[in-house]
């Protein structure tokens, strides 16, 4: 911005975003300016896209505010009586000073908008820092997320300094449970259920990488009307909208975040098994920027009651390799309380 850099991020899969604010020229005009290169690795396994392809923000906010996907709402407990839904919500002091004392407000509304549970907390959020506290919201009655009625709730978080809001923001987030069990299968709210899915890629064939909403609400209700009830996203995040229609259409949701790690695989720049094959790909940038884009994805998707697994790899290289153990052991941090996956095998790597 105005000729000064405030940053990169080499996947192109990655949601992201750098803070502005030294660099504005308060009462000027201010040059943004973005550049997408592509040309090192311009062909991958699938069609990518280039350029910028998803939604792009500038975002407004206060000096204290509630951090980049700072809410995460989850259900600890699910009957169909009652339900808790903890709430965790992370501020941010961006300002040199404490100020006064801030009131944080979670309410849940239903799908008519009526408050069905309301819980407000006293938070210090000293200068320079990031705070978080966590509040539980008890539900009666619980309208239950599934296939078939995909119920969802508007949870509204308030952040006020004295008598004056100085943040808000809207999550929708549903209530649901489920288990994986070795004799019994999988089952939702209690109901067993056969998962029934296909792989997704994030392009719409002629319309390539940048996808309008309605044709990804058209698409997914095809595929329920032909019995799918679960996505897979190959081999990389999606888009949030592809997530949305998710939750609102009643699909499961398996969010995957790389399709390599260390081990590249061919790209065919000129057809398969055709020329020379190229090698270029998140295997260039794994080892310093994997962690940091798994922990972004699932910072951003895990509000979304539609997903119900995280796969850590598609094809990858390692059953017992440096990465996945770390991944694993993190289980129930930011977002990873939904079983973990990841497609290898010693003998023939597979999806």
């Amino acid at each position: 911005i105005n000729e000064q850099s405030l940053g990169k991020r080499p996947s192109g899969y990655a949601s992201f975003a750098f803070d502005a604010t030294p660099w504005i020229e308060y009462g000027k005009d201010n040059l943004i300016a973005v550049r997408a290169d592509h040309s090192r690795s311009a062909d991958s396994r699938w069609y990518t896209g280039s350029g910028i392809y998803r939604n792009a923000w500038l975002v407004y906010a206060k000096p204290i505010h509630i951090a980049q996907w700072g809410v995460y709402a989850y259900p600890k407990a699910v009957t169909k009586k009652n339900t808790v839904i903890s709430v965790d919500v992370e501020i941010e002091n961006g300002s040199t000073t404490t100020g006064s004392p801030l009131t944080i407000t979670n309410e849940l509304l239903s799908q008519e908008g009526k408050v069905v549970a309301k819980e407000t907390k006293k938070l210090s959020a000293p200068a320079g820092q990031h705070v978080q506290t966590n509040m539980e919201l008890k539900v009666s009655n619980p309208q239950l997320w599934s296939i078939e009625t995909p119920n969802l709730y508007q949870l509204k978080t308030t952040v006020l300094q004295g008598n004056k809001v100085i943040d808000e923001t809207t999550t929708t987030t549903g209530i649901r449970s489920y288990t994986f069990d070795p004799n019994t299968g999988f089952a939702l709210n209690g109901q067993a259920l056969k998962v029934k899915g296909v792989c997704l890629h994030h392009d719409a064939g002629v319309l390539g990488a940048s996808v309008p909403k309605e044709v990804w609400k058209r698409r997914l209700l095809t595929l329920k009307e032909l019995g799918c009830n679960a996505i897979r996203c190959s081999h990389n995040p999606h888009a949030p909208e592809l997530y949305e229609l998710c939750d609102e259409l009643g699909l499961l949701v398996m969010d995957e975040a790389f399709d390599e790690w260390e081990f590249p695989k061919r790209k065919w720049l000129e057809g398969w098994n055709k020329g020379t094959p190229g090698f270029d790909g998140i295997v260039d940038f794994f080892e310093a920027w994997g962690e940091r884009d798994l922990a972004d994805m699932v910072r951003r998707d895990r509000n979304h009651v539609s997903i119900f697994a995280w796969s850590i790899g598609n094809e990858i290289d390692y059953p017992n390799d440096p990465y996945s153990h770390p991944v694993l052991n993190g289980t129930g941090k930011d977002g990873f309380t939904q079983p973990i996956f990841g497609g290898y095998q010693k003998e023939a790597p597979d999806a």
